[in-house]
């Protein structure tokens, strides 16, 4: 948490405490950072929201023409630890667009479903995603693009330099979240996408103009809004494309606000009798 000198009638001595603002005259007065502390800050991105454990997170994705838009609530961590219980308002699955999914993912591509608009035959209400059509790797919930935890280890890959480098006055205010930063992740940047550990991975390769992340955090350095805006293509080994896997590159934007630090989330795997055994197109 940010700390802060708090200035009394009498003089108090606060022992280890840092002055980063200064409250004069009932307002606060942020003082001129050091780029060590504007790169910490950064860097201390994705530990601080595994601190925090959850959050609800909502969001909004467009790949091509595939939309998803609903609510999560996540548990940070890695691919093995993160887990998250997510209701769409939209989610494209293939050629159709599922109103009301709900998906929970309970560890490494181990993921359930149920939806109003799939009715498996045996009148289990849960699926798994190997028991439906959901789409092509590129079109489907499945792929998590639209999941915030498939885009924040590449915040962690970023360095020092250019940590240090992302923080800006150019993004648009956010209430409550006053410190901004717009991140260049390209060839030059460690760790930046791909690869995604998803099944993105089956259809892109490259990101050829680079992936921009523009990132609100509040005054305890926790990451409030997030946007990212990429480009997805695939290429073969001598950088020429591979016309006859993807026609076309194609363009990704995705929003995610973050909220409710801390909130309840119980993701379980449903119970064995309640996962159908029948194929559901």
């Amino acid at each position: 948490m940010k700390k802060r000198v708090i200035l009394y009638g009498i003089a108090v001595v606060l022992v280890g405490v840092v002055a980063a603002d200064l409250i004069s005259g009932g307002k606060l007065i942020r003082l001129p950072r050091t780029e060590d502390s504007i790169a910490e800050e950064f860097l201390q991105i994705n530990a601080k929201l595994q601190k925090a454990g959850t959050a609800r997170v909502a969001f909004e994705a467009q790949l091509g023409g595939a939309y998803w838009k609903g609510t999560s609530t996540v548990r940070f961590g890695n691919e093995d630890d993160a887990r998250w219980d997510t209701t769409y308002q939209n989610a494209t699955a293939g050629t159709k667009n599922l109103v009301g999914l709900r998906r929970v993912h309970t560890g490494f591509r181990k993921d359930f479903y149920t939806s109003p608009d799939v009715k498996p035959k045996d009148g289990r209400t849960w699926f798994t995603p190997e028991k439906a059509n959901l789409g092509t790797d590129a079109t489907s919930p499945q792929s998590n693009l639209a999941d915030i935890t498939t885009w924040l280890p590449f915040i962690a890959g970023a360095n020092k330099y250019h940590a240090g480098q992302a923080k800006t006055d150019a993004l648009d205010n956010l209430k409550d979240a006053p410190d901004e930063y717009r991140f260049y992740c390209n060839k030059d940047t460690a760790s930046c996408p791909p690869f995604w550990d998803t099944p993105l991975d089956n259809v892109f390769n490259t990101a050829p103009i680079g992936t921009i992340y523009d990132i609100w955090l509040d005054e305890d350095g926790r990451l409030r809004r997030m946007e990212v805006t990429t480009s997805l293509d695939y290429q073969n080994g001598d950088g020429s494309r591979d016309l006859g896997r993807l026609p076309a590159p194609l363009s990704a934007k995705l929003t995610f606000e973050v909220s409710d630090f801390g909130a309840k989330l119980d993701a379980q795997a449903p119970a064995a009798s309640d996962l159908t055994t029948t194929y559901v197109n």
